[in-house]
């Protein structure tokens, strides 16, 4: 007899990508352009928190500081 396993699909992600996505979330958060890159590409900062910050009127400059 024999058995057949299903196997989970491969979703194969570039880091580039995953980085322009965080950018782009950054910069509608409210990020200015050029920070919206330099948080992007840290990954030990969480994207949530960042875009939270913003949307409970921290200014960029506090958030920034906090997150870097």
């Amino acid at each position: 007899m024999s058995t057949s396993t299903k196997s989970e699909p491969v979703l194969h992600v570039s880091v580039s990508s995953v980085n322009a996505w965080r950018e782009e979330t950054l910069f509608r958060a409210g990020y200015p352009p050029e920070l919206a890159a330099v948080i992007a590409a840290r990954p030990d900062i969480d994207l949530h928190q960042a875009c939270d910050l913003l949307a409970a009127s921290c200014p960029v400059a506090l958030a920034s500081r906090i997150l870097l």
